[in-house]
């Protein structure tokens, strides 16, 4: 099983823990030898599901797994291997889509825009111990998909109304801050004085809290633009100035630097800290074309985690594949991961063994996970393995 596409993942020192998007199973990835085991499924849920606990956080030797369209908060033990689960109120049966969760002392704080709330767990008590509503600050919009801690408060944005939600986890109130211009900001990080804010506009945003205010427009290099289909017709249009989408989905504060990760942006670009200005970090690789463009998911990149202190790990939506950005030489390389073959037959009993479900993707997007690594450690094809499978699994259907 090849390039396990994952929504995130969880690094610890030169492993990291991850569940799949489309695999609703806990695997550990050892970035050294670039494979992957199988740990465990979840109980009482199916193995192949689509974003059923895909955003996860390890505190101790505990893993809380937040639920997109899960009904759960699952809690694993990785020593004892033991599941336990924290229950969510959803009586009207909504997405509950939580995407942003924070630790902050002892509790986490999970923003579900299904829900419209903010829960709070308590980590030693496993339990939810406050629900916070957001739903008159959304006012029908969603919020984005990334935040940050600043000075133990919460911050994240609602891109259609221009604003920052600020969430006190001392008071548990609402403060919200309007942005000048039309960024509608869907990322925000924080470099301990100033906020960084990139939106659909071809710029990025210094905004500071203290005097509320805009106190940086940084204009975007422009050979950067999107790529997008325009009435049918695939396109990488650099001229317009401002977008339909948001050109950037991720922002890291790191280092010396900070990395902005396309969401439909051509390039990656970063601000370096000591020059004072933005750069292109090119990977020819990724470049998109009409053909490449023509796949389900018409976004560039999934941010993972940050490994080693150095490396920030991406999936390629294009490529199939992860890429490894090296933020001291601000190169990148691909990276190939496979399941270890001792775990391939466990995994597969506990997938055959589950015959009542299949989930809807194309067939190209589910024989590119079956792969398996040849004896000598190198990649082979799968020589038919993963169109046996499918065609099992449609027989078991």
């Amino acid at each position: 099983m090849k390039n396990l596409w994952c929504d995130s993942i969880v690094c610890e020192k030169n492993i990291a823990w991850m569940v799949g998007t489309n695999v609703n199973a806990l695997f550990k990835l050892d970035f050294n030898m670039r494979t992957y085991e199988f740990i465990t499924d979840f109980p009482d849920e199916p193995i192949i599901d689509f974003r059923v606990n895909p955003f996860y956080i390890k505190i101790e030797n505990e893993i809380f797994f937040f639920p997109d369209l899960g009904k759960y908060i699952w809690i694993y033990n990785v020593t004892s291997k033991s599941f336990d689960k924290i229950s969510l109120n959803n009586p009207n049966k909504v997405r509950i889509g939580i995407n942003m969760i924070f630790k902050v002392d002892n509790s986490i704080y999970a923003i579900a825009n299904g829900l419209k709330q903010i829960v709070e767990i308590n980590i030693s008590k496993k339990s939810v111990v406050g629900i916070y509503s957001i739903e008159k600050y959304m006012q029908g919009f969603v919020c984005n998909s990334e935040g940050c801690i600043a000075n133990a408060n919460i911050y994240f944005t609602i891109p259609e109304k221009n604003e920052i939600c600020e969430f006190s986890t001392e008071t548990k109130n609402i403060t919200t801050y309007s942005v000048d211009g039309e960024i509608m900001p869907q990322t925000i990080c924080y470099d301990g004085k100033d906020f960084w804010l990139t939106g659909r506009t071809k710029e990025i945003v210094r905004w500071n809290k203290e005097k509320n205010a805009v106190i940086d427009y940084l204009s975007i290099p422009k050979s950067v633009g999107v790529f997008e289909n325009v009435s049918g017709i695939f396109c990488e249009n650099t001229s317009d100035v401002r977008y339909q989408k948001p050109l950037y989905r991720w922002s890291l504060n790191f280092l010396d630097k900070i990395w902005f990760i396309p969401y439909m942006a051509n390039k990656v670009v970063y601000f370096d800290k000591k020059e004072q200005k933005i750069c292109i970090c090119n990977i020819e690789s990724e470049h998109e074309d009409a053909k490449s463009w023509d796949r389900l998911e018409q976004v560039k990149y999934r941010f993972e985690c940050i490994f080693q202190e150095r490396y920030i790990l991406l999936y390629s939506f294009k490529n199939r594949q992860y890429l490894i950005i090296d933020t001291t030489k601000n190169t990148a390389q691909p990276m190939n991961i496979v399941m270890r073959k001792e775990s391939f037959p466990r995994f597969f009993e506990h997938v055959l063994s589950q015959h009542s479900y299949m989930v809807e993707t194309d067939n190209m997007n589910i024989l590119d996970i079956f792969d398996l690594p040849s004896k000598n450690g190198k990649e082979k094809k799968s020589m038919g393995i993963g169109k046996k499978i499918y065609q099992q699994l449609m027989m078991e259907r």
